[in-house]
């Protein structure tokens, strides 16, 4: 297996030293080169930052890794990040590690960015085998949620927190031990917490203290219910709903609605370009759908809530 980083100033994969595998930047494109026997394998994981009109242009690195064969011996795909199967996640043992901003020189350079300044990584294992870990854009209590687990660090990087939400599995908690020896061996304060049993110093590891956070008590959403998302839309002249599987954020589309289940309520979550046929149909399709679930929840309880882009409430960040 070769990793290479995509060099957009010159158009070409850069070849990464193995220190390097299994960090990415969400601003960047890699290529994950795999050569079995009789056959070859090139995964092109995409940052969610890349602009839209450069998307069909990463063609070109995949041309110059292959020297411009076009064989049947040869599959490519693309992957976005949050949507990385298993068997790619499998590759990287020591953890899969998604930062904010464009790559630094070396890991090095961005352990010390991170201690430095604080971080926050959410721990995800969405098939329960293998974990990733994706650095969030600030320090902020809201950005828990109960499903998964987290690593916390103070600025200086002294204390570090590794917190288990009432839904983390066994890898996003061994993923987290690896963050804690990777990174902050040396640090004074290396805690394991239960969601409900943190004390108050955890807390002031945030950006302005405690506050609301998507938790199983707040979203109602039963142990071991997977919140399901739906997209809807009628730019192909009909109106039309698909499910998007293992989904993130980044998959929300300002152009169109998409329907969120979240057990005990359907979010009906309206883009900022999305129309009046669109939002009609989104409402009779959330209907619909609670009366053709087949679960233990009670229907007649279940809510459908409407939320604008900009607007979504603390339970809504599932």
């Amino acid at each position: 297996m070769s990793v290479y980083f995509c060099d957009w100033s010159s158009g070409k994969p850069y070849p990464l030293d193995k220190e390097e595998w299994g960090h990415f930047y969400s601003d960047d494109t890699y290529l994950i080169d795999l050569k079995a026997k009789d056959h070859r394998y090139i995964v092109m994981w995409i940052g969610p930052r890349l602009p839209y009109d450069l998307y069909s242009e990463t063609s070109k690195f995949f041309d110059v890794l292959t020297n411009y064969t076009n064989s049947y011996e040869i599959t490519r795909q693309r992957v976005q990040r949050g949507h990385e199967e298993e068997s790619l996640l499998s590759l990287f043992p020591q953890g899969f590690m998604i930062y904010m901003g464009n790559r630094l020189g070396n890991v090095s350079e961005k352990v010390a960015q991170i201690k430095s300044t604080g971080s926050m990584f959410r721990i995800q294992a969405p098939y329960g085998d293998s974990a990733r870990a994706i650095e969030q854009a600030s320090v902020k209590c809201e950005n828990l949620n109960s499903g998964d687990a987290y690593i916390v660090s103070a600025p200086g990087g002294e204390a570090v927190y590794l917190w288990l939400g009432e839904g983390a599995n066994e890898a996003e908690k061994e993923l987290g031990k690896k963050i804690f020896n990777n990174y902050f061996s040396s640090a004074s304060v290396k805690l394991e917490l239960k969601e409900s049993e943190e004390p108050e110093e955890f807390w002031n590891a945030f950006e302005g203290g405690k506050t609301e956070y998507s938790n199983s008590k707040t979203t109602g959403i039963a142990s071991g219910f997977d919140p399901r998302l739906f997209h809807a839309s009628n730019a192909q002249g009909f109106f039309h709903v698909e499910e998007i599987p293992n989904f993130t954020q980044d998959d929300m589309m300002n152009d169109d609605i998409m329907l969120l289940d979240a057990y005990t309520t359907i979010y009906v979550w309206i883009g900022n370009g999305s129309n009046k046929f669109e939002r009609n149909g989104a409402f009779k399709t959330a209907t619909r759908y609670i009366n053709s679930v087949r679960d233990e929840r009670d229907k007649s309880s279940v809510q459908i809530v409407e939320v604008e882009a900009g607007r979504e409430p603390p339970s809504f960040t599932v």
